[in-house]
């Protein structure tokens, strides 16, 4: 997959910036749909039972992140787009569509753009892909705001958009590459963040 560099924060243990390095998704018409390559940073998803259009990753740390991120200029290439969010394949909830420019996948999203054919397995979507693992950058595996566990490879989990069994909980990738459907209670500290968005 095609890589590029947009934007920087955070990556050494210091909290020294580097680029932001993405991966390539989707090209169209001079559009580019990017994810993070490596998982930069580590949050709770939300205080409360909230959804991802109220929570507070995506209401409080998406504006101190842009403006930690980005020039004014790089804002600009941006797109808003409109998409869906809580749809979850096993447990059925009301889907919103809502208005982004940042965000992380959901759960079709994954399945659409990394090209899977899912193997519905309890409440796990069974890939057990490398492509789905994801590794934290210095800064996010030593975060003081979260314990981010990692396996021996180094991977973690990392957070999808989409409502795990309830509204109190997101889904989550794992170590391993696999989705976990029952979600991550939306408070918990252990899950890392991996953005992404359209650019011109």
């Amino acid at each position: 997959m095609e890589e590029l560099e947009f934007g920087s924060y955070f990556y050494e243990q210091d909290g020294s910036k580097k680029p932001i390095e993405w991966i390539v998704l989707e090209k169209r018409k001079g559009v580019k749909f990017i994810i993070t390559k490596e998982i930069i940073d580590v949050r709770s998803m939300d205080l409360k039972d909230h959804s991802w259009k109220d929570s507070d990753l995506r209401n409080k740390w998406l504006k101190e992140f842009k403006k930690e991120a980005f020039t004014s200029k790089e804002l600009n290439r941006i797109h808003k787009i409109q998409h869906t969010v809580s749809h979850n394949p096993m447990y059925k909830e009301k889907t919103e569509t809502i208005e982004d420019d940042l965000f992380i996948l959901s759960v079709d999203e994954m399945i659409q753009y990394f090209g899977f054919r899912p193997l519905l397995y309890g409440n796990h979507y069974l890939f057990k892909d490398h492509r789905l693992t994801c590794e934290p950058t210095p800064y996010a595996s030593l975060s003081k705001r979260g314990m981010l566990p990692v396996d021996a490879d180094h991977h973690c989990w990392y957070w999808l958009r989409d409502n795990g069994v309830t509204s109190k909980q997101k889904v989550r990738v794992d170590f391993k590459g696999e989705i976990d459907l029952y979600g991550l209670d939306n408070s918990d500290t252990r899950a890392g963040i991996r953005l992404a968005c359209y650019i011109s």
